[in-house]
């Protein structure tokens, strides 16, 4: 074949691929791009994260765009033991809520990814199951069931840092680690069928809980600490892996 006929015709195989490869770092309006050069840039990231918090609950954001939904939070096991006489296991808990975060402060840069932000979380709902045998003041409880747990005011400290790796010749950016600290200003919990389900028993035991709830507190934070830095690490990872750096931070 002639050397410039070759020559056309990979010209032309390029130029008919190119729309592929325009449109397969194309993201969808729900998500809005932020230009490095902007003066106010971190404010432009703020509003982006706030413009695609409702969609975070479905994970679909339009246009073929779509990852794992942030709801239900899964939270394998929490477990409180301190001693003999006091033993709390609840497992397989779903919570649901944290998608209505509101971010209260945020601090970022991109060369190395690092990002600070203080987050609240107006309720967060789980249910689940347990295992309870302690005493407590007067009482000695003990059940096993279903647990309803109900959260107001979530305080959040969260920090993700992140760096840079090529694919296919782009620039991508990954999220490596993120660390969350909670801050839990009010928890209420029901544990149902303590006492073989004797709902005035059940009733004076979880009242007498709720009364010493700083008990649970302490032990819970870590589990939903650890359950929230795993999500949103796979929700931002998840994200950045669509298209490159410059396509969601053009020049």
């Amino acid at each position: 074949m002639n050397k410039v006929y070759k020559i056309v015709i990979i010209c032309a195989t390029a130029v008919s691929f190119l729309p592929c490869l325009i449109a397969l770092y194309t993201l969808p309006p729900s998500i809005k791009v932020c230009h490095r050069s902007s003066p106010n840039l971190v404010e432009c990231v703020r509003n982006s994260i706030e413009n695609i918090r409702p969609v975070l609950k479905t994970g679909d954001f339009g246009d073929g765009f779509r990852i794992d939904p942030i709801e239900p939070l899964d939270i394998q096991e929490i477990v409180i033991q301190r001693g003999p006489d006091f033993y709390v296991r609840q497992y397989n808990l779903k919570a649901f809520g944290a998608v209505n975060f509101q971010l209260k402060k945020l601090r970022a840069s991109f060369n190395p990814l690092k990002i600070e932000g203080i987050i609240e979380v107006p309720q967060i709902d789980a249910n689940g199951l347990y295992d309870l045998d302690m005493k407590l003041g007067p009482l000695h409880l003990k059940g096993q069931g279903k647990v309803n747990a109900h959260i107001n005011r979530l305080k959040l400290r969260i920090k993700i840092n992140g760096s840079k790796y090529i694919k296919d010749g782009e620039e991508f950016v990954k999220a490596d680690n993120c660390v969350v600290a909670v801050k839990l200003e009010d928890l209420q919990l029901n544990f149902s069928d303590l006492f073989n389900g004797n709902k005035v028993l059940s009733d004076v035991g979880n009242q007498l809980i709720n009364d010493n709830i700083d008990l649970f507190i302490r032990d819970i934070e870590p589990s939903l600490e650890k359950s929230l830095a795993k999500k949103f690490l796979e929700t931002a990872n998840q994200v950045l892996e669509k298209a490159p750096f410059r396509i969601f931070l053009p020049d």
